[in-house]
């Protein structure tokens, strides 16, 4: 009789062990898939997105950098914008200015100190500081270019420049007047004429009796 309750107790224990064993081998393969199904997803768009991201912030970027410099290249080659050198007949302003100007007698008259320039961009005139001592009491007189004779010094930018005049006639000339200089003239003697119509007026007398 012990015998085969023993018997019935371990069949017994075993039909239950593989009941059990089928019943979770499923659901552990259900969970195992629905792991992959849910987590592979996720991994492949946090993989995707941030490359197409790149993609898309990287792509105009480059693009306007490259127009950038196609467009830096166009003004560079741009040659209404640029002068690359000096020809051989044009003249550079310091050229000029600190020259001296000299009469067909070879006198020096004085030395160019500034350039007048026409509304077009032409060269007008040329100021030269005449009379007075290092500076001091000279006068500004403004001769035309186109009356100075140039001649330009073999392989250098130096000049040579000629006038047909004495230094008496420079003397002579009326002083040159620059726009600043005319504002402020005309406001001083605007200042002068109102203060002089502002003062009182003085009384008159009266005539004396016989």
């Amino acid at each position: 009789m012990l015998k085969e309750r023993l018997f019935t107790m371990v069949a017994a224990g075993a039909i239950v062990g593989a009941a059990l064993t089928t019943n979770l081998l499923p659901q552990a393969g259900q969970a195992q898939q629905r792991e992959i199904i849910v987590t592979q997803p996720g991994l492949l768009a946090q993989q995707t997105q941030p490359q197409q991201q790149q993609l898309r912030t990287e792509e105009p970027g480059a693009a306007e950098e490259g127009t950038g410099e196609a467009k830096q290249t166009d003004r560079l080659a741009d040659p209404t914008l640029f002068v690359r050198e000096q020809e051989a007949a044009e003249t550079i302003a310091s050229a000029l200015i600190g020259q001296p100007l000299y009469n067909q007698q070879a006198d020096r008259l004085g030395d160019i100190s500034d350039l007048v320039f026409s509304e077009d961009g032409a060269l007008k005139a040329v100021i030269v500081g005449v009379g007075g001592f290092l500076g001091i009491g000279e006068k500004k007189v403004a001769i035309r270019y186109d009356g100075i004779t140039t001649t330009r010094q073999p392989e250098s930018d130096e000049m040579l420049l000629v006038i047909n005049a004495t230094s008496d006639d420079l003397q002579a000339a009326p002083e040159f007047e620059t726009v600043a200089m005319k504002v402020a003239r005309e406001q001083a003697e605007k200042a002068a004429a109102e203060q002089q119509s502002a003062a009182p007026q003085p009384l008159e007398q009266p005539a004396p009796s016989d």
